[in-house]
């Protein structure tokens, strides 16, 4: 690459050099369990720097991606190297953009037309920025510094030799898998040849991720094993030599990671076995920690930019953590688990088969609670979910996974008898039924997936941290030493869920969802919501405020930054009923249809005038519009107002959606407003949200305003910010100060410190 080739060799033979000091360091006087402990913070603080400096190296090629702005896009050809993937109906592939027969950057390429690795394609399309987010920083780590919307392919060519015969292979096994028709086939195709199209176009693939079992389905170490124990049984029967059966061997294996894309954690295992056979060789006793090391040196010396691929991160630190730390997880479950033996017993032989069936899950537990721990930092750094759930599913999930990609390569072995291979496809398609329906059921959960927020991040390190201190300092465990915490922390989260769920104090919340309004009213087991801002937002928000259930959603109007959060509550918060305004329900866009109906909830309710809603000491009365409306406008937002009154304590506010001051001057001038405690801004605190004589009029203590930071509209606006300060009202707005809780007092609302 132009500019950065220099610089990215440096950062990858620094994050190498590293990695190969500490692999030799291992080799030569590791021992005991201290000493792989010690190895492994140390290995973690070397794959960290890597990462990181790799990084901060592709900074550099930011520059050579403004090269792409200065000439239009039918100048530049794209050569694909990633595996498409499929989002919001358009495929997505990372390639190289070259010109000149010089490569300057890799850019997303969109294209509604699938292309796969291997191919050179040219035509017309346009530019886009990555911007700023979590999105374009996980992009630019990994080399990505540019999208480019490919609308028309004029011409494309593909490589030629023995590489473009595996590519011309895979596309045929690709379309004859057809992973996108069946649940079977999507598995088979992203276990067997890397696909994950079919997941992604059947909406697995979101299933899969919220239960913590995607890895399971890409192409790995495991599914390596499977099809070298084959290639190994095969080549025993045809009683060849051990050198001729280890390049046999090293020759099968490569051809299925070129079948399956070279996915990074593919192409980490396949050296592996290389490094073992070579071992075996050198009449050297093979060691998989620096097989592992020595694997990810050769990998980051081929392409420095890979230690900031995601990919790479999580192959390497699991497959570590596995290695090293497992042995020490498998002897805490076995503590655990320890029983009475049943020897002498007439149930002795069913005993001793249920005890190796529960040993065989135990090992399996151990490495699926081993690989989550080791990969919990970067995982909880890179996703917006941590799946609580993980550990079970993959017990769950592990043999069915196998079993489909064992009939994956038989449908591959098949590729010539299209009918054998279709009877294949349909035998497997109830087990894929089956699993997927599990997994969807047990996503549903709330606690399923956390949003990774606050205390998620802070534990996502003191995990790792704890665990290997404890494995440092008590190499030797009784069995109370573990149970007794452990029922204390299931305790103490019993009886905080149920004070949130059944005991939550009376308040008003205003959610920092970004650019959108979400209001939570609160008491004891009731709970609402007053709009669900824009999608994305909600889940995280809901739940670091301790909210497990929704009696109902109230939507001012049908615009997406109050609607599009009712997607996140599918499979996190439960929530029975949403209510709109008096005639826009038929004005209910069909992504708001969908996502209500995904939460099984009761069909749209609508309020009209004067409509009340009664919770706990809370009622919710709809004040404006007097008339039915579509739901498409500012001008259609309900007004609703609320109070709050106990026979103690009291409190009222007034919410306005996103109307402004002249919805707000027709409620003045039908109502006495004046004595609220609370005013929600409308419309997000814009230019016309309120006019001086009305804050004079409704006389409010407390005024606040939902937006995003960064929003382009300047929300809120200064005249608004100035209005409400001369009126003498204390305002705030969830872009400077997140959350805003409000609580019932005897003198009226006020603000709760958090």
């Amino acid at each position: 690459m132009r500019c950065s080739l220099g610089f990215r060799a440096c950062v990858g033979i620094v994050a190498a050099i590293l990695m190969a000091a500490v692999a030799l360091g291992r080799i030569m006087a590791m021992r005991g369990q201290k000493e792989q402990m010690r190895f492994a913070a140390l290995l973690a603080v070397g794959m960290c720097m890597g990462a990181f400096a790799a990084g901060m190296g592709v900074e550099a090629d930011r520059a050579a991606a403004a090269d792409l702005s200065k000439s239009p896009i039918s100048a530049w050809t794209f050569n694909v190297t990633g595996d498409a993937r499929l989002a919001n109906g358009r495929f997505r592939m990372r390639a190289q953009a070259s010109r000149d027969d010089a490569v300057f950057t890799d850019v997303w390429l969109y294209c509604d037309e699938r292309l796969y690795p291997g191919m050179t394609v040219a035509g017309v399309g346009r530019l886009q920025d990555l911007g700023e987010g979590s999105w374009a920083a996980l992009s630019r780590s990994q080399g990505v510094n540019a999208g480019v919307f490919l609308i028309r392919v004029e011409e494309r060519s593909y490589r030629g030799g023995l590489p473009g015969l595996i590519d011309n292979v895979r596309i045929r096994l690709i379309e004859a898998f057809a992973p996108d028709s069946s649940i079977a086939r999507a598995f088979m195709a992203a276990c067997v040849l890397g696909d994950r199209t079919g997941l992604d176009a059947l909406g697995i693939g979101a299933v899969l991720r919220r239960c913590g079992v995607s890895h399971l389905v890409a192409v790995s170490g495991t599914h390596l094993a499977l099809v070298a124990g084959a290639c190994a049984a095969l080549l025993k029967r045809l009683q060849l030599r051990l050198r001729a059966r280890a390049v046999v061997l090293a020759c099968t294996t490569a051809v299925f990671v070129l079948l399956c894309g070279a996915p990074p954690s593919a192409v980490r295992a396949w050296l592996m076995v290389l490094l073992h056979e070579a071992s075996r060789f050198a009449d050297r006793r093979s060691h998989s920690v620096s097989s592992l090391c020595a694997a990810a040196l050769i990998m980051a010396l081929l392409d420095p930019a890979i230690t900031g691929q995601l990919a790479y991160q999580l192959s390497v630190a699991a497959v570590f953590g596995i290695y090293v730390v497992n042995p020490y997880m498998r002897y805490i479950l076995e503590v655990l688990c320890a029983h009475k033996s049943f020897h002498a017993s007439p149930l002795a032989p069913i005993a001793k088969q249920l005890h190796t069936l529960e040993r065989a899950a135990r090992d399996m537990l151990a490495v699926s609670l081993t690989a989550q721990v080791a990969t919990l930092p970067i995982t909880a750094a890179a996703f917006s979910e941590l799946s609580l759930i993980s550990p079970l599913m993959n017990l769950i999930a592990a043999p069915p996974i196998a079993l489909f990609t064992a009939a994956g390569l038989a449908s591959c072995a098949l590729l010539p008898v299209p009918a054998a291979q279709g009877v294949l496809f349909a035998a497997a398609e109830p087990f894929g039924q089956q699993l997927i329906s599990l997994l969807s059921a047990a996503s549903r959960f709330w606690w399923a997936a956390l949003p990774v927020f606050g205390f998620v991040r802070i534990a996502s390190i003191a995990v790792p941290a704890l665990f290997l201190a404890l494995a440092w300092v008590a190499p030797k465990l009784k069995r109370g030493y573990i149970a007794f915490p452990l029922c204390c922390l299931i305790v103490s989260l019993g009886l905080w869920y149920a004070g949130n769920r059944c005991f939550a104090p009376a308040r008003i919340c205003v959610l920092d969802v970004g650019q959108g309004d979400a209001i939570l009213i609160q008491e004891g087991s009731h709970a609402i919501l007053v709009d669900a801002g824009p999608e994305g937002s909600l889940g995280e928000a809901l739940l670091r405020n301790a909210v497990f259930h929704l009696d109902a959603v109230l939507l001012s109007h049908l615009h997406s930054d109050h609607y599009g959060g009712i997607a996140d509550l599918a499979g996190t918060i439960p929530c029975e009923r949403i209510f709109m305004a008096a005639g826009s329900v038929s004005s209910a866009p069909e992504e708001l249809v969908a996502a209500a109906r995904s939460l099984d909830s009761h069909p749209f309710e609508e309020l009209s005038y004067l409509d009340e809603i009664r919770f706990g000491h809370f009622l919710l009365t709809v004040i404006a519009p007097t008339e039915e409306v579509d739901g498409l406008e500012n001008g259609d937002s309900m007004f609703l107002l609320l109070t709050y009154d106990d026979g103690r304590r009291r409190m009222s506010a007034l919410l306005t959606g996103d109307g402004e001051s002249g919805e707000l001057a027709d409620v003045l001038s039908r109502m006495d407003m004046a004595g609220i405690d609370i005013l929600k801004v409308g419309h997000h605190g814009s230019e016309a949200s309120i006019t001086a004589e009305q804050a004079g009029q409704l006389g409010f203590a407390y005024a606040f305003a939902s937006a995003g930071a960064g929003n382009p509209f300047g929300h809120p606006t200064d005249r608004c910010v100035g209005i409400l300060a001369d009126s003498g009202t204390l305002f705030a707005c969830t872009k400077d100060a997140g959350d805003i809780e409000m609580v019932p007092t005897a003198e009226g609302a006020r603000p709760r410190r958090r």
